[in-house]
């Protein structure tokens, strides 16, 4: 008898033991950690209500390592791969930026393409403001609507004098933007070339 009630004591501590973990364990995940410093901007949740496995609680912002996220136009983003400059300009003020990543997917509703871009010094914004991208290419690109093509070649129209004068672009493709090296002052035309053929009579109007 004696062994028999050693065997149940000895079950009884073993289950009760389980159970401490267990609710320690418990106890453990409904402390809620964050994994970076933040602010928290909106709350989910009360004190005291059930939520389950998997609901949102909150909406923390991070503020430190803030990432900027724009829209970017496909004809423009080959130009944001290589710029010289990247800026965020809000009113007077600007900070610049470092590109940290571009998606190559064309989104089929908006027609845009979005990078992610971090904050290149000092200078910076509170996060939720709103700016305007400004950059600079490496080098001079022409979007893709002023490309045209003539035979098997594709180029872009300029005014030479009174006349248009048909550039070949060599390295240019269908419906994307392409580089270029010509003059900086070089006058492109940019309303109807479609219907332009090398050597045309043209005359400039204001637009």
């Amino acid at each position: 008898m004696i062994r028999v009630d050693l065997r149940l004591d000895l079950q009884r501590a073993v289950l009760h033991e389980c159970q401490q973990r267990h609710a320690r364990r418990a106890l453990e995940k409904t402390t809620i950690r964050a994994p970076f410093d933040g602010v928290i901007t909106a709350r989910a949740a009360q004190l005291g209500a059930y939520v389950a496995p998997g609901m949102p609680l909150l909406t923390l912002v991070e503020d430190g390592a803030l990432e900027i996220e724009a829209e970017i136009d496909p004809d423009h983003a080959y130009a944001l791969e290589d710029s010289r400059r990247l800026d965020l300009r809000r009113r007077d003020r600007t900070a610049p930026l470092r590109l940290l990543r571009l998606s190559p997917v064309v989104d089929p509703a908006s027609r845009v393409q979005l990078a992610r871009f971090a904050f290149a010094s000092d200078v910076r914004f509170n996060p939720g403001v709103t700016g305007t991208l400004e950059f600079l290419g490496a080098r001079g690109q022409l979007p893709a609507g002023l490309i045209v093509q003539r035979g098997e070649a594709y180029g872009v129209f300029v005014a030479d004098g009174n006349q248009a004068r048909f550039v070949e672009l060599p390295n240019a493709q269908e419906g994307r933007p392409v580089a270029i090296d010509l003059p900086v002052d070089t006058p492109v035309i940019v309303g109807g070339a479609g219907g332009l053929d090398d050597g045309d009579r043209i005359s400039a109007t204001e637009r």
